[in-house]
């Protein structure tokens, strides 16, 4: 059963929400914790082992998008007891399968938003959106990779 989080220090859920649920497990969201863990390895892995800007851009992009929700999650419980955002919702998950892909689908299955029907629907799309998405960077990856490197050495 997860606990409120009610009376934890406020911050010390804002410093670990550097690590994308790292704060959930520090206010009793372990549940959470460990699908965002998922999503942390694999952002961690680009990092470190990629050389392409590129990659490593797209890698920050979904921390970003990863790393806001727990963040603000956190704090409301820390601070004030309870979560105004529902990051269980729907708008909430989807906004995560559409940025992160692959690495939130455990969190959709985690939900209870979403009908048995709707998450099949969602493991489905999800592979499609990203099979497109590397095929538009299988076709501008170099250019995107050249700009970005005329970009940032100058």
């Amino acid at each position: 059963m997860e606990t409120s989080g009610k009376g934890k220090k406020v911050w010390a859920a804002v410093a670990l929400s550097l690590v994308p649920g790292l704060s959930l497990l520090y206010i009793g969201r372990w549940k959470k914790t460990i699908a965002l863990f998922v999503i942390d390895a694999g952002i961690i892995l680009t990092l470190v082992l990629s050389s392409s800007y590129l990659a490593k851009l797209i890698a920050l992009n979904i921390y970003f998008f990863t790393a806001l929700a727990p963040l603000i999650e956190s704090y409301q419980v820390a601070r004030y007891g309870r979560n105004t955002i529902d990051s269980d919702s729907r708008w909430y998950v989807a906004v995560l399968l559409l940025t992160t892909g692959f690495n939130a689908l455990p969190l959709l299955w985690q939900s209870g938003a979403f009908s048995r029907r709707a998450k099949i629907a969602w493991s489905v799309a999800v592979p499609v959106l990203a099979g497109l998405f590397v095929l538009f960077l299988a076709r501008y990856w170099n250019e995107a990779e050249a700009l970005l490197r005329t970009v940032l050495n100058g």
